[in-house]
């Protein structure tokens, strides 16, 4: 039974949306005292494990921050966690971005009418996996590219708004 709300209960669609715009609108819910049950267990998704859309679109990846409070639909989210201390979270999941995977992810729906996309079929995809060392500088590159990318976002904003204080005191 899905709730009101409680702690955030995520769809597919909703994880598409965090994956796109960093953040999500979700409409249902599961009760506070459900999910700590589940944490105990640890039933749900912690820091570094990624999530991957499994229905419609496939194959784009979420990791999940330290602060992410949520649980997810489960046939339509695959969720990764536990890696080998090889593997870098944020290596793979830009891995699947890569036409590589994607293609490999294409070939394994053949005959499907609904895109989808199996655990069994995830352990059929070949992942090129470099030494962990480069896998970290790429993770550190990628952490540089986004605070450039987020100070950039930042300083376009501010430009915006200078230039609709300056229309409004031009023709205002």
């Amino acid at each position: 039974m899905l709730w009101l709300s409680g702690i955030p209960f995520l769809k597919v669609a909703d994880l598409n949306e965090l994956i796109d715009t960093g953040k999500y609108s979700c409409s249902t819910f599961i009760p506070l005292e459900r999910y700590e049950q589940l944490l105990h267990k640890e039933l749900t998704p912690t820091e570094n494990d990624i999530l991957i859309t499994s229905r419609g679109t496939l194959g784009k990846c979420y990791i999940v921050q330290s602060d992410d409070e949520f649980y997810f639909q489960d046939g339509m989210i695959s969720w990764l966690s536990n890696f080998s201390p090889k593997v870098s979270s944020i290596y793979i999941s830009y891995l699947f971005a890569q036409p590589y995977i994607q293609k490999q992810i294409e070939s394994l729906q053949a005959g499907s009418t609904v895109a989808y996309l199996s655990i069994a079929m995830l352990k059929k995809i070949n992942v090129i996996l470099p030494p962990k060392k480069l896998q970290d500088d790429f993770a550190t590159f990628v952490e540089r590219v986004d605070q450039q990318k987020q100070t950039v976002q930042q300083s376009l904003e501010k430009l915006e708004l200078m230039k609709k204080a300056l229309m409004q005191e031009y023709f205002g």
